[in-house]
């Protein structure tokens, strides 16, 4: 069995090719690496997700386009050439979590990263990543991480030193 390995941010997502045509397109920004033997080294992403090229799809689209904007569920869908409902509800079964939910985990984790790498202001980092303002950002950076952005950037800065 022949597999492809992508590498997404931090992340290496396993996909089972079995015939042609049911590859997953692959964006510019990922690397496609053949995998033999069956021995890859994954990220958080379970298998099973995996395995299902809807959802590989949709992981590729949320990954690539989150982090420089808002992406609707409809877009998803779309890019993944499946309903809304049924990505709704094979993306829930697989990782147990709505598609929009991986869509503000994608976004933040960009934030994440400008916060420990980028000495961008809070306001630029809001243009980069397409908030609509600072408030729903923090609110939504809070619920996720626990913390506030200049908590993270303090204690990540002060790990790097």
């Amino acid at each position: 069995m022949l597999g492809v390995a992508l590498f997404v941010e931090h992340a290496v997502l396993l996909l089972s090719v079995a015939g042609a045509g049911c590859g997953v397109e692959v964006e510019d920004d990922f690397h496609a690496v053949p995998v033999r033997h069956g021995v890859v080294m994954r990220g958080s992403t379970g298998y099973d997700a995996m395995s299902d090229t809807t959802v590989a799809r949709a992981l590729t689209y949320i990954r690539t386009h989150a982090a420089t904007g808002p992406v609707a569920v409809d877009e998803v869908a779309a890019a993944s050439k499946c309903s809304r409902r049924y990505l709704e509800r094979t993306f829930r079964a697989k990782l147990g979590r709505s598609v929009h939910e991986e869509i503000a985990l994608a976004r933040i984790e960009r934030v994440k990263r400008l916060l420990e790498t980028d000495s961008a202001s809070i306001g630029e980092i809001i243009g980069i990543t397409g908030f609509s303002g600072e408030k729903h950002l923090s609110i939504l950076f809070r619920r996720i991480t626990g913390t506030t952005m200049t908590d993270w950037r303090r204690a990540h800065r002060d790990q790097a030193k």
